[in-house]
């Protein structure tokens, strides 16, 4: 989204750039049309000046005056041909302007070839160009100028209001792209940093050996996937902790508690303040059943006697094998008087079993 509206912005602000640079064509053109018809009302008005002269002081400098005149004016017109603003009833007006102009320079043509003695016929025709031909020409330059501006005014303001109006426009676009970016931020924070701290807070917590803690699993997507393997991963791994504190606490060929899980209980008991019972077994001539026999036999003898052992005892008691033929059973709660009992139902039960 921010792509797409980045690339929007630009091909905005492209755009506003050549409607921009057409308006201002267009608004040269026009200027340049106006200056030329500005140019041509004084040119066509400037044209009497030495036909005047020619008549009633005979300058020899007229003619020479009104000819430079002429090619101005005429230069004026093809400028003005050549501008692409002149079209439609402007390019008519201006085809009869040039008409009209031509037939001025030919009737001034004609005045400056009179002699001094053709004064009055000079006269007329310079009334006749001045009434008839020129005048119309200057009102229709006029009016033309007049127009010129009204247009010119009328596109100033269409393009003022239409760079306002870009401008509304281009700001809503970036406000409209910050809100896009400041709700992109939101939502990515909301459904990525957020949970990918809060996962990081509780690796942390599973790192430094809290195994039990869980995550909080709030979605199905790609977080709460990971989210989700995490907790099965700690769920593993604190089965195999509990497994290997179980391997590490047991006698691997009797399967009763061995000596560290009992320093580690007795500890416990003795740290909650519980009274214990304590007794130690050691069986008698287990040397000789190795010699004798094997110590396969032997290992069997010490598997059957700690099963005899576990089974005379009470749940709650505890059963350590402490090393070779030694055992040794603990009894949280209990008084000498009935772990003595307990004791001869063991030492009993193991009898029995000889």
């Amino acid at each position: 989204l921010l792509t797409l509206m980045s690339a929007l912005y630009v091909g905005f602000t492209l755009y506003a750039f050549m409607i921009q640079h057409r308006d201002s064509e267009r608004v040269a053109e026009r200027v340049h049309e106006i200056q030329g018809l500005s140019d041509l009302i004084l040119q066509s008005q400037d044209l009497v000046r030495p036909l005047i002269a020619h008549i009633t002081r005979q300058d020899p400098r007229a003619a020479l005056e009104f000819r430079q005149l002429a090619t101005r004016g005429q230069a004026t017109i093809r400028r003005l041909s050549a501008n692409r603003a002149v079209t439609g009833e402007e390019g008519e007006l201006l085809a009869r302007i040039t008409v009209e102009m031509d037939e001025t320079l030919r009737f001034g043509e004609r005045i400056l070839a009179r002699g001094p003695s053709q004064t009055g016929e000079q006269l007329r025709y310079l009334n006749h160009i001045t009434g008839d031909h020129l005048h119309a020409l200057q009102k229709k330059l006029l009016d033309w100028h007049r127009d010129e501006l009204r247009q010119t005014e009328a596109l100033r303001t269409a393009i003022t209001q239409r760079r306002q109006s870009l401008l509304w426009l281009t700001g809503a676009l970036i406000l409209l792209a910050s809100l896009l970016l400041v709700g992109t931020l939101w939502y990515y924070d909301r459904i990525l940093v957020t949970p990918l701290l809060a996962i990081g807070r509780s690796t942390n917590v599973l790192a430094s050996g809290d195994l039990q803690h869980r995550l909080a699993v709030d979605s199905r997507d790609e977080i709460g996937l990971l989210a989700a393997n995490i907790n099965r991963m700690a769920v593993s791994l604190d089965s195999m902790k509990e497994r290997l504190r179980q391997a590490a606490d047991t006698d691997a060929l009797t399967g009763m508690l061995n000596r560290r899980a009992f320093s580690a209980i007795v500890e416990r008991e003795l740290a909650n303040g519980r009274g214990c019972a304590l007794a130690m077994l050691d069986l008698d001539h287990f040397k000789q059943i190795n010699d004798t026999h094997g110590h396969a036999a032997g290992d069997a003898v010490l598997k059957h006697v700690a099963t005899l052992c576990q089974q005379s005892i009470r749940n709650g008691d505890f059963c350590f094998r402490y090393g070779g033929e030694e055992f040794i059973i603990l009894m949280p709660d209990t008084t000498l008087d009935y772990a003595q009992i307990v004791m001869e139902r063991c030492r009993s039960a193991i009898e029995r079993a000889t």
